[in-house]
């Protein structure tokens, strides 16, 4: 099964279509899609980014958890974790709402400081989902910055290939206009690229950190809601049947046909980009 998302481009709200109009090719070869049926649970880990580089965005990193906390997604369970100077990690998944509560008030209890090892806190993270069903997600609050890890980016993107875990970002940045230290003006584009090959995105906030008032933080924490329960705790398990037997990685690409429907023009369809080798007597199950 591959998990999709088809969501606006701006707000992230989910688009209604008929599911003949999505369009699949596996190496440039057709595929057939058999079935389509809601994502109903999934698990997620939320990844909050505590180092010296958030340090005036960790208001916005609180706001954020608030609308997580306040819309728990029906039928998922979530863990949660802090990385900078240390890296902290919930042992497993809860599924009460009053739990993942918590992850407000340790928050409140973390300083920004310490470098930032982004990738290793991923690699640690990936070990709660061991084995990962279709759907599960990790999304992150950082602002991208790497400068301490320990693997390489291809290592990285290799496992997070393998899992099959969606990884998706809430990302606050300074005005494009403003100097930024190389590893927070060049770690966001790899950790979007990271999330479109995985079947993730990434919602980027510029503002002027760390001042926020209810004006502004209104319509943003309304598009962080749809993010959240459409985008991280949403989407779709697509099943295909595969051209043939699949021995190695694959190129995996799904459009939506949008002619004669003026409404999914501005919509975008997420997936991973590549689908993995299994096993023959797996194919039908697993695909």
């Amino acid at each position: 099964m591959v998990p999709i998302n088809v969501l606006t481009y701006e707000t992230h709200q989910p688009v209604s279509f008929q599911p003949q109009r999505l369009q699949g090719t596996l190496e440039g070869r057709p595929l057939t899609i058999s079935h389509l049926e809601k994502i109903k649970a999934n698990r997620i880990l939320v990844l909050v980014d505590t180092s010296g580089s958030m340090e005036k965005k960790l208001p916005f990193a609180k706001a954020v958890l608030q609308v997580l906390i306040e819309n728990f997604p029906a039928g998922s369970s979530v863990a949660y974790g802090f990385f900078g100077k240390e890296q902290q990690l919930t042992r497993g998944f809860i599924s009460d709402p009053k739990q993942f509560a918590k992850a407000l008030v340790e928050l409140s209890l973390q300083r920004a400081q310490g470098r930032t090892p982004l990738r290793d806190a991923l690699h640690q993270g990936l070990k709660l989902f061991k084995p990962a069903n279709p759907g599960d997600s990790v999304l992150l609050i950082t602002d991208g910055g790497e400068n301490s890890s320990e693997l390489r980016e291809s290592a990285t993107e290799k496992e997070l290939r393998t899992s099959g875990v969606r990884v998706f970002a809430v990302v606050p940045l300074v005005a494009p206009q403003a100097i930024t230290p190389p590893e927070e003006e060049f770690g966001p584009q790899w950790l979007t690229s990271v999330a479109e090959k995985t079947g993730g995105r990434v919602f980027a906030v510029y503002h002027d950190w760390p001042y926020m008032d209810k004006k502004w933080l209104q319509p943003v924490a309304a598009m962080l809601q749809n993010f959240w329960l459409n985008g991280v705790a949403g989407g779709y398990l697509l099943n295909v049947e595969l051209p043939g037997s699949l021995t190695k990685t694959a190129n995996l690409k799904i459009r939506i046909d949008t002619s004669g429907d003026k409404h999914l023009k501005d919509t975008s369809v997420i997936y991973p980009q590549k689908l993995m080798p299994c096993s023959s007597a797996a194919t039908a199950a697993a695909h």
